[in-house]
């Protein structure tokens, strides 16, 4: 419910009005920014002045290419990122000499403080005053010391230089370009704006004496940024779920590189005892690579383990999720290689992203076993890309899941020497 002020808010609001005019008059933009207008608004100025900048200059691409961001790592939302930026645009001053230009051609400052009147409810209020050009309306905040800060982030999205609909352009501009994170915090900018539209509704827009002064497409205007914020509510929602998948992908990928450096550190245990090995089966060498894995990952690697349709070699589960699915295999040509991708491929569940498969190669002619794995995993009905892969002895492709051609696996192909007998020593002649 909005009331008129008593005659101690009164003054309190008409004080800080005239000071702030007085200041802007001055061009002492600094001290505005930092005692007259309400926090909000100077997050607000500080996170979106460089977006305006490039904006005004049709250059979004400064804002999703991180090349043209001189502070990628702090997130565009943190009031303190891009300041520096808006002095050297000259944005917040460019934006504050508005203002000031507006109160010396209407000549807001003079007002009649006897007849000028202020409206409040539970932490917001107007000022509205006559004056010599057009009537001056002023919007405020109520801290929680009781004092009134000029509401500027409300005055700027009601002069429309800032809107929501902009910010929510740009996030689609960089979701377009695969950036999501970056979208996901262009979203939530907008979005955080509904509060302040709200109060330019309800404060103006609304108000039985002052919305008689606001145009009919102001007010339409108004009505359809507070569509974008509720726009942008839903796309960030939508996007954080986006941004967390992506999170958990680079986690779960720095760890299958992890386990990879394992088994490749294992492989070079046996090129160096290769007495040790010449002789074991698939599941023995398969338990040598699980004692390794479960020595650096809390014993969470499991052989033989049923996932999805069959039993894997190799599977590494942390925090109820498969980090890593593999199987091992002795080279026994390309048809049993095929198989055994056909295989790997089945267990995978729609989650599981990391595959691997070890190649067990014995009997030398290694360089021959390698040439053939390239072509094999191209010509198989699921292969979508050959990744680099700096190893030697390893391939890594993009596969599509089975079941939706739409999801894509990773898939790293290791393959190891495995030492033969030894030979014979040589009988001693006579």
């Amino acid at each position: 419910m909005i009331k008129l002020a008593i005659k101690e808010v009164r003054g309190k609001i008409i004080q800080v009005t005239l000071e702030f005019h007085r200041l802007l008059l001055e061009s002492d933009f600094d001290t505005v920014y930092e005692t007259l207008i309400t926090p909000e608004s100077a997050d607000l100025l500080a996170a979106t002045a460089w977006p305006l900048v490039c904006y005004k200059q049709d250059r979004i691409d400064f804002l999703i290419d991180s090349e043209f961001n001189p502070n990628p790592e702090v997130p565009i939302h943190d009031a303190l990122s891009l300041a520096f930026q808006m002095d050297a645009e000259g944005c917040r001053s460019g934006l504050f000499q508005g203002f000031a230009e507006g109160i010396a051609k209407h000549k807001w400052n003079e007002f009649d403080e006897a007849n000028a009147q202020a409206f409040v409810d539970s932490h917001s209020a107007v000022l509205a005053a006559d004056t010599p050009s057009v009537p001056l309306f002023m919007l405020f905040v109520r801290q929680a010391n009781g004092d009134y800060l000029v509401d500027f982030e409300s005055l700027w999205l009601f002069s429309m230089e800032m809107r929501a609909s902009l910010l929510c352009e740009i996030a689609s501009r960089a979701a377009q370009l695969d950036n999501t994170a970056l979208a996901l915090e262009y979203y939530e900018l907008a979005s955080g704006l509904a509060e302040a539209y709200s109060r330019v509704k309800r404060l103006m827009c609304q108000h039985p004496v002052i919305g008689q002064f606001i145009t009919e497409t102001r007010k339409r205007e108004i009505d359809e940024e507070i569509r974008y914020t509720s726009l942008a509510k839903e796309q960030a929602q939508l996007l954080t779920v986006a941004v967390k998948e992506e999170q958990q992908v680079s986690l779960t990928l720095d760890q299958y590189e992890q386990i990879l450096q394992v088994l490749t550190n294992m492989a070079s245990v046996m090129e160096r005892s290769p007495e040790a090995f010449w002789g074991l089966k698939e599941e023995h060498l398969r338990d040598h690579f699980l004692v390794q894995l479960n020595g650096q990952f809390g014993g969470s690697a499991t052989g033989e383990t049923f996932n999805f349709t069959g039993k894997t070699d190799i599977l590494i589960r942390r925090d109820n999720m498969n980090l890593f699915v593999a199987e091992c295999k002795f080279w026994r040509g390309p048809k049993q290689f095929t198989k055994a991708m056909d295989q790997l491929l089945g267990y995978a569940t729609w989650h599981d992203t990391h595959l691997a498969l070890l190649v067990f190669n014995r009997g030398g002619n290694l360089s021959n076993t390698l040439s053939k794995i390239p072509g094999l995993v191209k010509s198989h009905g699921s292969f979508s890309q050959e990744l680099d892969y700096p190893p030697e002895t390893g391939f890594r492709f993009l596969m599509k899941h089975p079941d939706d051609v739409r999801r894509e696996l990773v898939l790293t192909v290791l393959v190891f020497e495995i030492p033969g007998p030894p030979n014979p020593s040589p009988k001693p002649t006579a």
